[in-house]
């Protein structure tokens, strides 16, 4: 099984894999439900959910606005329902963290069905979910009106480098308030330290006005290779001259990396200015010629590459 049979195949399998029909999951626990809080009350239903739950387990949140929650507990769901087009919407980050939500050392995690919409954090932006060593996490049918959707970065608290690994980024949409209103800084899926395995597929990012950023990003290290990123939409437009925006960006050396069957035709210039720097492949820290020769490249739709200034 080969080219796009093998393509179809894994998408199906990671998709089933994302609620739990097709790929190996720990056995039926308990059901946790959510319900928003009183008004006026303190807001950490969520957090004590989690934090009760135990392997196997799903948290269940009803529609409503939340705060969100740290997790530390490998093995669970936390799932929020849709009931009459009503969603769970997170706006508001614990105390202390800079995300709506903090996956923290766990393994087998899935998120699935929330809108985030939090505050910033103490670095002044808004993040949806960070993911600090996190092994086979899968993140899907979400939507993210942050800038910063999921993030791999540095913990927040204590500055160590983590890791992402065998994880699952699909279904999702990014956009913040309406359609296409990201402004100024946008890193959707930023995969910075240790990432590899990683799956992103069949996600829509959408953003105009940019001045910076784009809808996944490779910070550049020999261990960011091996990560797939496939079938998605971009609709990325940039805020003016000198402005710097990528469908992927690869920002240093990275390897063994797959980007396939992406559509990159709204990645543009929203004024023609010369000096910006906006293209469907960004390259940062290194050469063009480097990227293309480490990484693969196949079946993407206005596939073009651009050199940041450093």
């Amino acid at each position: 099984m080969t080219g796009i049979r093998t393509l179809v195949f894994r998408i199906v399998v990671i998709a089933c894999g994302a609620i739990g029909v097709c790929a190996p999951s720990p056995a039926w626990g308990n059901v946790i439900s959510v319900v928003p809080p009183p008004p006026g009350s303190d807001d950490h239903v969520i957090q004590d959910a989690v934090d009760k739950a135990k392997r196997g387990d799903t948290v269940m949140v009803y529609p409503g606005d939340y705060a969100g929650a740290v997790i530390t507990t490998s093995e669970i769901q936390v799932v929020g329902i849709q009931v009459l087009g009503q969603r769970v919407t997170i706006t508001k980050r614990p105390q202390n963290r800079d995300s709506a939500f903090t996956l923290k050392n766990i393994s087998d995690v899935q998120v699935l069905g929330f809108t985030f919409a939090s505050q910033a954090g103490k670095d002044g932006y808004r993040r949806g979910i960070h993911v600090f060593n996190g092994r086979r996490i899968t993140i899907a049918y979400n939507d993210f009106r942050v800038p910063i959707g999921i993030d791999s970065h540095l913990d927040d608290v204590t500055q160590a480098d983590g890791g992402l690994f065998d994880s699952r980024f699909i279904l999702n949409t990014f956009q913040e308030g309406t359609p296409g209103a990201f402004h100024g800084f946008i890193l959707a899926i930023n995969m910075s330290g240790n990432s590899s395995g990683n799956f992103v597929a069949l996600n829509r990012i959408a953003a105009v006005g940019v001045t910076f950023g784009a809808g996944v990003a490779f910070w550049g290290v020999e261990a960011n290779a091996d990560n797939s990123i496939i079938l998605n939409t971009f609709d990325l437009s940039s805020g003016g001259a000198g402005a710097m925006v990528a469908g992927v960006l690869f920002a240093g050396h990275c390897s063994g990396n797959e980007v396939a069957f992406n559509d990159f035709s709204r990645v543009s210039t929203d004024l023609g200015a010369p000096t910006d720097f906006v293209g469907a492949i960004g390259v940062w820290f290194t050469t063009v010629e480097d990227i293309k020769g480490a990484n693969e490249f196949r079946n993407n739709r206005d596939l073009t590459f651009t050199h940041w200034p450093e």
